[in-house]
């Protein structure tokens, strides 16, 4: 996180001298979680990966040239994330968990390095980099019950409020500014309380403009 807040002071320190544009993106996400959070206590049932669902993403971004073919691209937005579990029974069949569905939303940064590539209709930019996202509320939902989830660091809570991880990102943007692109969130944290390293998946599908 120093490492983080370190390359944005470099960032406001030289962004008046380098080339920079300015763009907004927003589009959706389809989120999943490894070994997911289901309970909070020792009756979990147990799975390698939840099921997918569908959120919403949007950003407003800077990119500034460092090099010729090289620039630093900084994002701030909101990412909805989450994942579904289907039912769960015992040996005897009887009902043990009932199907959940897990929505979570984050206030996103994403820190990507971004190499460009021209073409006749534009720019292909390829790159990678670190993100942090802030929790910032969530919901349970079973069948049609609905509760908030508790966000915190303490034992009691069900998910924690930071999520660090890195973000693979191929995007293309027209001549005429518009823009078109993928990435892939991938978290590093466990982001729960409960037992297992809990880590948040999802690809990034957007459109954009960027305004210079």
């Amino acid at each position: 996180m120093r490492l983080l807040l370190i390359v944005l002071l470099f960032i406001l320190a030289t962004e008046s001298k380098a080339q920079t544009s300015f763009g907004i993106k927003s589009g959706i996400n389809i989120s999943n979680q490894l070994r997911p959070y289901v309970y909070m206590y020792n009756d979990n049932p147990w799975y390698d990966r939840g099921q997918s669902i569908v959120c919403m993403n949007g950003a407003f971004f800077t990119q500034f040239v460092l090099l010729d073919k090289v620039s630093i691209r900084l994002q701030v937005g909101y990412t909805g994330l989450g994942y579904k579990v289907p039912e769960a029974y015992d040996a005897l069949g009887v009902l043990i968990s009932p199907a959940r569905k897990f929505r979570l939303n984050y206030f996103s940064l994403p820190l990507q390095v971004i190499y460009q590539v021209k073409s006749g209709f534009g720019k292909i930019w390829i790159g990678a980099g670190p993100y942090a996202a802030y929790l910032f509320s969530g919901t349970i939902h079973t069948g049609s019950a609905r509760q908030a989830i508790v966000v915190g660091n303490s034992a009691t809570n069900e998910f924690k409020p930071l999520d660090l991880g890195l973000s693979p990102t191929v995007s293309l943007k027209l001549n005429n500014g518009f823009l078109v692109g993928v990435d892939y969130n991938m978290g590093l944290s466990d982001v729960s309380e409960a037992a297992g390293n809990n880590q948040n998946r999802s690809w990034s599908v957007y459109v954009g403009y960027v305004f210079k």
